[in-house]
């Protein structure tokens, strides 16, 4: 749905607001109330503003190109063209054909995708990546009540670290590439629990900024695994895969809540070691 020039950034700023919720929730619980309902009624609300407005949204274009499915995807663009003040009759005129592409026999189907050898290796790898990222997020998250202080603090704290993991790491994103960017944000997330490990004993009151920095190095990886699916895959895939990828990302967050109670270092341990095999993963 992106132009490819601003899908790092855009996708970021995409996540970014989805993650403040991750704020704004232990705040409102903290200052305001601990009645949940009000907090659910405002996301029915915005919910059903959300299905209202998607009516308005066109199609992607580039999905409809991938599928050949010209006549739609000319329509398509005529809304755009209309929205932004431009020639819709510019629009109907483009031959579309010529800009095709996928393979007129690719139907986008789950099949036709691991029978690609590339598409095979490129899922496998995304599979992994997200099982390593997404169990890392949450056993962080879920780690947050065995530190020091106030709960409610420390995940406001760390909330507001992983809105600046979206911002910045959009910039990083954007200037290193997704391959480079996701083998930084797995070292840092390396480095973080290692000194985790070596600090715990010693230096308790540490470890609040080293969780913040390993927040930091997950939420980037997180970000730009969900935004380097597009790039990965074609058009016609690209939903298909994200879908797969998250499948077994949530598998692997449910376990989360469970590794966050063995007792330390192990969940750092964990974490550590499916860092160093997703940075495996990366290289060549």
């Amino acid at each position: 749905m992106l132009q490819e020039r601003h899908r790092a950034v855009l996708g970021s700023v995409i996540l970014f607001v989805d993650s403040s919720t991750m704020l704004l929730y232990p705040m409102y619980h903290r200052f305001l109330t601990k009645n949940w309902i009000y907090f659910h009624l405002l996301s029915f609300a915005l919910n059903g503003i959300a299905i209202i407005g998607m009516f308005a949204v066109p199609e992607s274009p580039k999905y409809l190109i991938g599928k050949q499915r010209f006549k739609e995807a000319k329509e398509s663009l005529a809304l755009m063209a209309k929205i932004n003040g431009h020639s819709v009759a510019g629009a109907q005129a483009l031959k579309l054909e010529s800009y095709s592409i996928s393979k007129p026999t690719l139907s986008g189907s789950i099949r036709d995708l691991l029978g690609d050898g590339k598409h095979r290796r490129n899922l496998a790898r995304s599979i992994l990546l997200w099982i390593c990222n997404l169990m890392a997020y949450y056993t962080v998250y879920f780690h947050m009540r065995h530190l020091k202080g106030d709960y409610f603090f420390n995940v406001i704290a760390f909330g507001g670290c992983e809105l600046a993991a979206y911002a910045l790491g959009a910039f990083l994103t954007k200037r290193l590439g997704y391959k480079a960017s996701l083998k930084a944000s797995f070292v840092l997330t390396i480095v973080a629990t290692l000194l985790y490990l070596l600090l715990r004993e010693s230096y308790a009151d540490a470890l609040p900024v080293v969780m913040a920095l390993a927040g930091f190095a997950i939420v980037w990886g997180c970000s730009t695994n969900w935004v380097a699916n597009s790039e990965l895959f074609p058009v016609i895939y690209a939903s298909s895969t994200n879908g797969i990828c998250n499948l077994f990302g949530r598998f692997a967050s449910a376990l989360a809540p469970l590794i966050a109670e063995i007792e330390q270092p192990y969940p750092m341990v964990i974490i550590c070691f499916a860092s160093v095999l997703a940075t495996i993963s990366l290289i060549p």
